[in-house]
């Protein structure tokens, strides 16, 4: 079994759809002084090669203790490889009790027309989930909602991590995380080529004490975004199979803010 690394030639996307990673709405809670609206953003990485990645989220409720908490119970497909360099979107809002909550619960869709699919070179394939890995997902992410007020989380789908290539086929096992989007921070910059020409396909990732969390690909421009990103320290490198690494490390993510790291390719 290996990871899935294809040729990087059909890697410029450009992204469609979602808010801007900075732009809240400003919906706001019911009267009731007892109840919170909590907001669930999904953002992605790149799959290698990939030119469509497709899931179906078919209910969203938040956890709590023993209990559950339903935010939408809605069939919805999301091409997962739209939703980066800053762009997402929402997944489930609604009124919930205030207090304390541990995660987020994602049941997928793995059968019939809205199960996971990938197409690659204009051939769709089906992601079929790997041995072991149930279509109900729990993102931990404890977390407290405020009386009267508005919580918001943001998952990241790393599909660059959660596909793998079995030989003759592809599966899925989803490789999921949550921060709190209001406080997180981005690493933004450009990739750029001989003579500071811009790239663009380029696969740029950050990483927290060796684990990879955010991946994206260059804009035509060389630009990019990973976001968001919790406070703290990360190394940030391009994807170069068969080249020379190129990366910047301890990279400061401060709340709010964003480190720009402009990444040169030798």
């Amino acid at each position: 079994m290996r990871w899935l690394v294809l040729p990087t030639l059909a890697l410029l996307f450009v992204a469609c759809g979602g808010a801007d990673y900075w732009s809240f709405t400003s919906v706001q809670n019911t009267n009731n002084p007892y109840s919170s609206f909590v907001v669930v953003w999904l953002s992605d990485s790149p799959v290698d090669g990939a030119e469509q990645l497709e899931v179906t989220i078919e209910r969203v409720e938040l956890l709590r203790g023993t209990e559950t908490e339903e935010l939408d119970r809605t069939l919805q497909t999301h091409d997962l490889l739209t939703l980066r360099n800053g762009v997402r979107a929402s997944i489930g809002e609604a009124d919930v009790p205030a207090g304390g909550y541990t995660g987020v619960r994602l049941t997928l869709r793995t059968v019939g027309a809205e199960a996971p699919r990938m197409r690659i070179g204009g051939t769709w394939h089906p992601l079929a989930l790997a041995s072991g890995v149930t279509r109900v997902v729990d993102v931990p992410f404890s977390f407290s909602a405020p009386d009267a007020g508005r919580r918001e989380i943001q998952i990241d789908f790393n599909a660059r991590l959660s596909v793998r290539d079995i030989g003759g086929g592809y599966e899925l096992t989803p490789v999921l995380d949550a921060v709190n989007p209001v406080t997180a921070g981005e690493i933004s910059g450009r990739v750029l080529g001989a003579g500071g020409t811009p790239v663009g396909g380029m696969v740029v990732i950050a990483r927290r004490q060796g684990v990879e969390l955010r991946s994206t690909v260059t804009l035509p421009d060389g630009s990019y975004r990973l976001t968001p990103l919790a406070p703290g320290t990360y190394d940030v490198e391009i994807v170069n199979p068969g080249g020379t690494p190129v990366g910047t490390p301890g990279v400061l993510v401060s709340s709010g803010s964003a480190a720009d790291v402009i990444l040169n390719l030798p």
